[in-house]
Order: structure tokens, then C-alpha cells, then sequence
């Protein structure tokens, strides 16, 4: 199978060791479709690691050169990430506004011990909400743009985007760099409601690129890393490499901290999932207060189960109706029991989202009659969509 192969190679690809580091090998039987294999690769954002993972192997030379290849401008992009996020953090510390980083070249830093070995995708900073709109303008004279549509969105309009899903995207054409400006850490609040401002007071800093780099301290961190890969169904398996090397260097009293936090916070099933799938796709240890909630709570195994389904089908957050339904109905409500958490994901079905914005633009004075016409918005793309696609936009 080709995942289990792609997991083994991940897995001898991590740069901290497992139990059983030394004695993981990559499969010998390399009869495999590689233009599956690299597909896969592909969509789980692993080339570095798994290239890595088969070193000394006896590839075949066009998939060995792909392998290589992706990994190549896979480093170059990180080295390019980090120049950028330097740079960023130093213009928002020249107009007062401290940025805290969450992931990206940092966490590459912290957990890998080099920028190339992680996936090199996007900059995800945190601001103070208040600050959002300076944030972006100091981007914007960097080069960078609003994505999609957002650009013609009055600022009433992009703060409340802000807020529904926590952040807004902003792109550099010609380096092809994303950034994305968090007003929290997590879209529903109630998920991960740990104060952004109170992570900042204790973050620790990380070089890079010469300039020192506010990021999450390492208990924050893995917190916010299980939440971060659990939200999104853990579809990818960089997120799993990310959270196993996090465990990997935490001592057994900060792993005993996380959890401590966790539970109180309400998030042991997020915090148990975790685990137990390193445990289970790569052979990490299974810490007993993970194991013991597992064994007690079925909801801990419907949701890992849910996990290694999306990720052995190679399913993205939302691609069709069929993974939407199951990802709302059998997987997000089950994360946490808490009630806010609940309603909150039910409260946004009632809120102005990008799609309305897009569809019907209206003055800030009659923002308020967003909700009001939510139904009629939702008919209306719901009509277009059974059309097909020669009705125009969606």
C-alpha cells in the first residue's frame, strides 16, 4: 500500500530519532507506482522528509531526480520564507505592533533543527485585531496583496471576515509568498481559548535570519499544533511529522504540562488524537494518559478513525459535499463537549461570510442586514452550483 510506504519513509525521514529509530528502514519491495507515490508526496507536503527517508535506497533515477528535485525547491522557498518573515517582523516592529509567529520558518527551526526539512508553504503571524488593517497596509507597501476579492472589501467588511475565519491571506506576486494575518489562534474561539496576548507574554525567540522572531513557547506550541492538525481533519501528514518531532523534544514534565493545559482547557480528545496517531502511522510512544482516555472515552477513536481515513484517502479539508458532511456531522462536534465551542460553530451559519460579501456588496451603513439575507445569498449559489458552471460565478 502505497501510504503505509510513503509513513515508513516518513518516519526514517524525522530528524529526531523514535523509539526505533534504528531499526526503521524503508520498504524493500519498491515495485510501486511512482507517479502515485510522488502524487502522494505531493499532497501531504513531505518531499524533504521523505527524500531524507530513502537515502541509500535504490530508487528508480526519474523518481529519485523528482524526489530531489521537490526537496531542492522546496529549501529555496524556506530560505526564502525566513528572509521574508525577517523582514516583515521587523516592519511591524517599526510601526509598534509586535507580531507573534506560529508557525513556518520558526517552528522548522525549533522542531527540525534546519529550515529546508519542513514543508516551506506560507507565514501565519498573529496581530492584535486592532491592529489588523495597520498590519496590511505595512504589507501592502511590501508588494503584497489582498487574495480572492478582499481587496475591494470595505474595512467593516474585511474585519468581520477577520473574525469569522480568524485571519486574512495577503500574497507577494512576484516572490509568490502568502502571508496570513491571525486575529486569533484558531477560527472558532472556544477551540483553543488560550488569549493570543497571554501565548505573546510568554513566547520565546527564535533567529531567524538574523532577526529574533517571536514564536509560541514550546508548551503553547505542541498545544496549538494538535489543534491546528486536528481542525483540519489531519489530512496531510506533514502536520503528524510537525507534532512528532514537537513531542519528540518535549521532557516528560513539559509533556505532563501540555497535557495538564489541555485538560483544563477542555481539549483532551485533541490532545489524546494526537498521539495516538504517531503512535499508530510512524511508532511513536503512546504516553498512558493518552492511552487511558482512549480506552475511555469511544469519541477519542471515532475521531483517529476519522483521521486515518482522510489521510489514506488523500482528502483535503472540504473537496466535495460527501467530506464536508462527514467532516461537520461525525468529526468537528466531537473535538470538544464545551457549549460555546458548539454553538459558536452553529452561530456561523447566521453571519456574513466572504461568499456574501462577494455576491451582494453593501455599504457599511446596511452591514447589519448581511444575516437577514444569508438565505436568499445561500439559494442563490446553491441554484448556480445545480446549474453547472456555464451560470457564472459561484
Amino acid at each position: 500500500m502505497l501510504l503505509w510506504g510513503l509513513r515508513g519513509a516518513l518516519a526514517h525521514g524525522l530528524a529526531t530519532p523514535g523509539p526505533a529509530g534504528g531499526t526503521r528502514e524503508p520498504s524493500a519491495d519498491l515495485a510501486v507506482d511512482w507517479q502515485r507515490f510522488l502524487l502522494l508526496v505531493d499532497h501531504h507536503r513531505v518531499a524533504s522528509l521523505v527524500r531524507k527517508g530513502l537515502e541509500g535506497c535504490p530508487l528508480p533515477e526519474p523518481a529519485a531526480q523528482a524526489l530531489l528535485e521537490r526537496a531542492r525547491l522546496n529549501g529555496f522557498r524556506a530560505l526564502a520564507l525566513a528572509r521574508e518573515l525577517a523582514q516583515v517582523v521587523l516592519g511591524l516592529d517599526g510601526i509598534g505592533i509586535r507580531p507573534l509567529a506560529l508557525k513556518g520558518p520558526v517552528l522548522a527551526l525549533r522542531a527540525y533543527g534546519s529550515l529546508t526539512a519542513r514543508h516551506a508553504g506560507d507565514l501565519d503571524l498573529w496581530v492584535p485585531e486592532g491592529d489588523l488593517e495597520r498590519a496590511a497596509e505595512l504589507l501592502q507597501t511590501r508588494g503584497y496583496r489582498y487574495l480572492d476579492r478582499v481587496e475591494g472589501f470595505s474595512p467593516r467588511q474585511r474585519a468581520a471576515l477577520a473574525r469569522r475565519i480568524h485571519h486574512l491571506e495577503m500574497l507577494q506576486p512576484e516572490e509568490g509568498i502568502r502571508v496570513e494575518l491571525h486575529t486569533r489562534l484558531t477560527r472558532n474561539p472556544h477551540l483553543f481559548p488560550l488569549p493570543p496576548e497571554k501565548c505573546l507574554e510568554r513566547a520565546e525567540p527564535t533567529v531567524v535570519a538574523g532577526v529574533p522572531v517571536a514564536g509560541l513557547c514550546r508548551r503553547d506550541q505542541a498545544l496549538h499544533l494538535c489543534v491546528h492538525a486536528a481542525v483540519h481533519g489531519w489530512h496531510r501528514l506533514f502536520w503528524l511529522a510537525d507534532v512528532a518531532e514537537v513531542f519528540r523534544n518535549l521532557s516528560p514534565n513539559e509533556w505532563g504540562e501540555v497535557w495538564s493545559l489541555g485538560t483544563a482547557r477542555g481539549l483532551q480528545r485533541v490532545v489524546a488524537q494526537a498521539p495516538v496517531l504517531c503512535h499508530t502511522l510512524i511508532g511513536d510512544p503512546l504516553p498512558e494518559e493518552a492511552r487511558h482516555l482512549a480506552e475511555r472515552d469511544p469519541r477519542v477513536g471515532a475521531l483517529v478513525r476519522e483521521a486515518l481515513w482522510a489521510i489514506e484517502a488523500a482528502q483535503s479539508d472540504y473537496p466535495g459535499p460527501r467530506r464536508g458532511a462527514r467532516y461537520s456531522l461525525c468529526y468537528a462536534p466531537h473535538l470538544r463537549k464545551d457549549r460555546r465551542y458548539q454553538f459558536w460553530q452553529a452561530s456561523q451559519c447566521l453571519s456574513g461570510s466572504q461568499a456574501d460579501f462577494e455576491a451582494l456588496p453593501l455599504p457599511d451603513w446596511l452591514f447589519p442586514a448581511y444575516p437577514l439575507l444569508r438565505p436568499w445569498l445561500f439559494a442563490r449559489r446553491l441554484a448556480r452550483r445545480l446549474a453547472g458552471p456555464s451560470s457564472g460565478h459561484q
